[in-house]
């Protein structure tokens, strides 16, 4: 009778620890959603947290015409160039050149606020309020394989907010490679004609991956064409404090222009 008590004490046992068991696994969180190729791309490049922890980004840009050195503020993205022959600065309404606007070069100047800024800073900057990304069927480019992220813009967002980017990230290592961007500045119906960039070099700067080279293509019927320009990027710093105002003071002598 004894081994008979023992026996039942621990048939209770076991079946005390298997409801145990059975309700643990009951509480247990639901296994949570494969991320999407948007998320893995940003962990790629150093999470978006990282990001948006800095206030600050400077780099010197390097082409086969001009060394430009930008300093971006990255909660207003108001934006100071300077070069030898100029300063240019875009503000959140208006911009100033010094000395003069024919020093900058360029007929329409509004065209270029945050233009290289922001192909510098993809992923990021694709997860801006008002940017709309949806997913695109992969592909194949020259034997790699490279999943799709479409890139629109809500209305009254930005210049622009016609243009369209398809980013193409390495299927393996989920790293950005090229992009396909339109530009409607002067057309809207060119939402989708597309140019290309290749991004040739990366480098690691305060625990981000940011461009080191990309150059610009031509895109004839769904295939890379021949290329059309080319950029360095160094010297590449960020700060977690934004930058001095003072900074973008206008001076006495400028050329200034309200935005349309």
């Amino acid at each position: 009778m004894k081994l008979n008590y023992i026996a039942f004490g621990l048939l209770l046992f076991a079946f005390a620890c298997g409801q145990q068991n059975s309700n643990n696994k009951q509480e247990e969180p639901e296994t949570s959603k494969s991320k999407s190729n948007f998320e893995k791309m940003l962990d790629a490049h150093g999470s978006l947290e990282k990001w948006n922890s800095y206030g600050t980004l400077e780099f010197d840009i390097y082409s086969s015409s001009d060394t430009v050195h930008h300093i971006i503020d990255l909660k207003s993205r108001e934006e100071l160039a300077t070069t030898d022959k100029y300063k240019v600065f875009f503000g959140k309404e208006n911009l100033w050149i010094a000395p003069d606007k024919e020093a900058y070069g360029k007929d329409e100047p509004q065209f270029y606020k945050n233009l290289w800024f922001y192909f510098f800073s993809l992923p990021f900057v694709a997860a801006d309020q008002g940017v709309n990304q949806f997913d695109l069927e992969s592909k194949t480019m020259s034997d790699v394989q490279y999943n799709g992220i479409k890139l629109t813009f809500g209305e009254n967002v930005g210049d622009s907010p016609d243009d369209q980017y398809l980013l193409w990230l390495n299927a393996q290592s989920n790293q950005l490679e090229w992009i396909n961007y339109s530009v409607t500045y002067w057309n809207e119906e060119n939402a989708e004609k597309y140019s290309a960039i290749k991004y040739q070099e990366w480098q690691k700067a305060d625990s981000l991956v940011v461009p080191r080279m990309f150059s610009g293509h031509k895109w004839q019927g769904d295939t890379i064409g021949d290329e059309r320009y080319r950029f360095v990027f160094d010297n590449v710093k960020f700060s977690e404090s934004r930058p001095d105002p003072s900074l973008f003071l206008q001076p006495e002598v400028a050329y200034k222009e309200q935005y349309q």
